[in-house]
């Protein structure tokens, strides 16, 4: 009896999903929480298309994006239209980003849905466009920059020649994290 009961823990262990989510991931979530309609551009309390794995966000980028000369040179020379080039300047004097550079990102794991607070669907690859009124999101994990910064990786398409890339900055202003800018990276 002692040696069925054992056997019915063990596979009750092994088959349970784990609950255990680092504190890095749940640093992550909830900033994605809070920001999520900032970050789609959405409504809020829409539904939120997603693609159904986070993307690692320098797999999106040049290589170069995050370092002070990338940085100032495309976006902090007023060269973006829409993009306030001395908000850019005060983020390179108050951020390290020799941080994100050192950062080690993480493969593209599927999203925990558990840890979503807002109404969400998920959508495969292969069907990219095919809900041509919504927007379908693709976004990496937030890449935190000291305890005040997080960038994300945003893109979106919304029809055959419709769709936008961009890095979107949230700065922590009295513990809740505020849109900061919008950089975009690739327009169609």
């Amino acid at each position: 009896m002692n040696y069925y009961f054992k056997i019915i823990i063990i596979l009750f262990l092994f088959g349970c999903k784990p609950i255990y989510i680092s504190k890095k991931d749940k640093e992550s979530y909830n900033a994605i929480n809070e920001t999520i309609y900032e970050i789609t551009k959405t409504k809020k309390g829409a539904e939120i298309y997603l693609f159904e794995k986070p993307i690692p966000i320098n797999t999106m980028l040049d290589k170069n994006f995050f370092t002070k000369t990338y940085l100032k040179e495309v976006y902090g020379n007023g060269g973006v239209l829409g993009v306030d080039s001395r908000k850019i300047s005060n983020l390179l004097k108050e951020i390290d980003l020799n941080t994100v550079a050192t950062e080690k990102i993480d493969k593209a794991q599927r999203w925990d849905s558990s840890q979503f607070r807002f109404p969400y669907r998920f959508l495969k690859k292969n069907i990219k466009n095919s809900i041509p009124k919504h927007k379908q999101n693709n976004l990496s994990m937030p890449l935190f920059v000291g305890n005040n910064y997080f960038f994300i990786y945003t893109d979106y398409f919304c029809g055959s020649e419709c769709g936008q890339g961009s890095v979107v900055i949230f700065k922590k202003i009295n513990g809740q994290w505020e849109h900061y800018e919008r950089l975009p990276v690739w327009i169609s």
